[in-house]
């Protein structure tokens, strides 16, 4: 029968020389220098600020893509609601405000004098820094303040709409609704569209 004393005098007689000895090599227990982590320290400090004004502008245009991602659903609702209803609705925009929301088609003195209480979806506010820099559509000039509107019909298609959104670093988003298919597409500087006469 083999005893426990003997299988651990096995097991020590195996190990690694440094962990044998019952001496404590001072070879082993050596730390780093205070250079070194100087050094390591400053290479983390550089690598984070070299890469901060990136995520810096990695998030504000996360943030600007979410009020478009917020608009395309909202467009994808109305479109949906036009069709099942068989009635016009609305996209609206309260440029002073910085709301966006859907109800249907109101007649253009209702429209621009009161807000509607019952809507497809609530009034969406803009996030906090961003906001309309100007709004039009097909049917419509350029507007900077006030109400716009962008109708859909009952087959889906909407007035071509083009927005313009800017921070307070004033950087620019601008976001083209296509009329046809509601397509979104996104451009990170502003782009001037004209149509013909109205």
């Amino acid at each position: 029968m083999v005893l426990i004393s003997d299988m651990l005098l096995k097991i020590n007689y195996y190990a690694p020389r440094a962990v044998r000895s019952s001496k404590i090599n001072k070879k082993f227990i050596q730390g780093f220098t205070l250079i070194e982590l100087t050094v390591v320290l400053l290479l983390i400090g550089l690598i984070f600020f070299t890469t901060m004004p990136k995520l810096d502008n990695f998030l504000f245009r996360s943030n600007l893509k979410s009020v478009a991602r917020s608009l395309k659903a909202a467009v994808h609702i109305l479109r949906s609601k036009s069709i099942v209803s068989h009635k016009n609705t609305a996209l609206n925009f309260d440029l002073d405000k910085g709301l966006f929301w859907g109800d249907y088609e109101q007649p253009d003195a209702e429209f621009q004098t009161s807000v509607k209480k019952s809507h497809i979806f609530s009034p969406q506010r803009l996030p906090r820094g961003i906001r309309f820099l100007d709004a039009m559509n097909i049917n419509s000039d350029r507007q900077n303040y006030g109400l716009l509107r962008s109708i859909l019909n009952p087959k889906g298609v909407i007035e071509e709409t083009v927005l313009h959104l800017t921070d307070e670093n004033d950087r620019i988003l601008t976001i083209i609704i296509n009329a046809y298919t509601g397509r979104f597409l996104l451009y990170d500087e502003y782009v001037d569209v004209e149509y013909g006469e109205k």
